[in-house]
């Protein structure tokens, strides 16, 4: 989705090469500014504005004021055209609250050593590094920020031999900033500094940042490496230009070689992982029956929700916890109640069938599962599913005493009232400091 900013910057740079632009090269450009907007939402936030906001800023620093206003012109034409699709989709995503309170800003930043941190999928990196697995954790699709060494090396040839390219250098340094997100974070772990018996984190510009208009839009900071990539990409064309310049008679042997290698260095798995995609006949049987109102797929908070939603996709029947969004958008306390496993609950709820993944589930859960659930319908190494029995009774009270009595912040916990009641609660807090 980033070729039409690459565009828009080749576009953007023609425009200010020339000295009386034509009327089709500012169409070109606007076309190319509302082309990057729409491919993806979020682009706007991640790219686009930061690379407009570097374009106005060097053109400013320049004093260049014709060319900033040729910018500005740009920014609002485009804007205004991209709005009649962009407004509402933002609307509705900050009225979403599985979207706009969804959170995650921290865990979808990237690590202050991630630049130097290959995939540990990687079929040469993985075996020789053992620090990547630490710094990128478990989301390598947001969490991975590696350079690679060959455009790394390309860039600074490009730096030494041109000073024009300093200022993509600035922009992807900007970029990397934002991306680092609202905490600095090493070894994938926020840094915690503790003074004078205050315990306390490193804060960083994108947590200014966060309180913007459309901001809260923009919880994957880790996003901003996308400008990281393009100011890297057009200092290492810049490089490679140099290098090519020493060796012309090779220019396509060079050319090919440089490629490959850059290809097998940003390998993020190698091979690509595969599972099996069969599905148990007795959740493939599920579809043939009328009186299956919905399904629970149990532990709910965990990527058993997509192992969920490719099984939905084959039994048809609706499912209490989906995802559109990384937060399913059901109320949480509803489904730490559901897990649970009271049949009067899971009635009240519409739930005749509980599918629950083994892979993900702890020892408390199964155990759980199997005194109010009673024997399952079948089993294997990898699922388990329940018919749960007719309730013997209507929903009573219910509570879930918290399981981590340690915090810095804040202890959730849910409970369940059929009536309306008192519920008295008692709790005693003791300082570590």
């Amino acid at each position: 989705a980033l070729w039409p900013l690459l565009c828009l910057i080749r576009a953007l740079l023609h425009l200010m090469r020339t000295p009386s632009p034509s009327k089709r090269q500012y169409a070109m450009a606007i076309a190319w500014f509302v082309l990057s907007a729409g491919m993806v939402g979020s682009s706007v936030v991640y790219t686009l504005f930061p690379l407009m906001v570097w374009f106005i800023g060097l053109q400013l620093w320049r004093r260049q004021w014709g060319k900033v206003g040729r910018t500005l012109f740009i920014s609002i034409a485009g804007s205004v055209i991209a709005a009649f699709l962009l407004i509402p989709m933002a609307l509705e995503a900050i009225n979403t609250p599985a979207i706009g309170q969804s959170g995650g800003s921290v865990r979808f930043s990237i690590d202050l050593l991630g630049l130097v941190s290959p995939s540990f999928f990687h079929p040469l990196w993985g075996n020789l590094l053992q620090y990547p697995r630490q710094v990128i954790g478990t989301n390598i699709t947001e969490g991975l920020s590696y350079l690679g060494l060959l455009p790394v090396v390309l860039a600074l040839i490009a730096l030494w031999r041109f000073r024009s390219v300093r200022s993509w250098a600035v922009l992807g340094l900007l970029a990397w900033v934002l991306a680092l997100g609202p905490l600095l974070k090493v070894f994938d772990t926020p840094v915690i500094v503790n003074r004078e018996g205050y315990t306390t984190f490193i804060p960083l510009p994108f947590l200014a940042l966060q309180s913007l208009p459309f901001a809260e839009l923009a919880r994957s900071a880790g996003r901003f490496m996308l400008v990281v990539g393009v100011a890297l990409a057009i200092m290492a064309a810049y490089g490679l230009d140099v290098v090519l310049q020493w060796r012309p008679q090779h220019r396509r042997a060079v050319v090919i070689l440089l490629a490959a290698l850059i290809l097998f260095d940003y390998q993020s798995y190698w091979p690509f992982p595969t599972r099996p995609a069969d599905v148990p006949s007795a959740i493939a049987q599920l579809a043939e029956r009328e009186d299956i109102r919905a399904v629970f797929n149990a532990p709910w908070d965990s990527l058993a929700g997509r192992q969920g939603l490719y099984f939905q996709t084959v039994h048809h029947k609706p499912i209490i916890a989906g995802q559109t969004v990384r937060e399913t958008p059901v109320n949480h306390a509803r489904l730490w109640l559901l897990e649970q496993f009271d049949p009067a609950l899971l009635d009240v709820a519409g739930v005749d069938v509980v599918i629950i993944y083994k892979a993900y589930a702890s020892e408390a859960l199964l155990a759980r599962a199997q005194e109010k659930l009673g024997v399952p319908a079948y089993e294997d190494a990898d699922f388990i599913l329940y018919f749960p029995p007719d309730p013997q009774q209507p929903p009573s009270f219910q509570f879930i005493a918290p399981q981590n009595l340690r915090t810095a912040d804040s202890i959730p916990t849910y409970l369940y009232v059929p009536t309306p009641q008192w519920v008295d609660f008692s709790i005693e807090v003791q300082s570590e400091y």
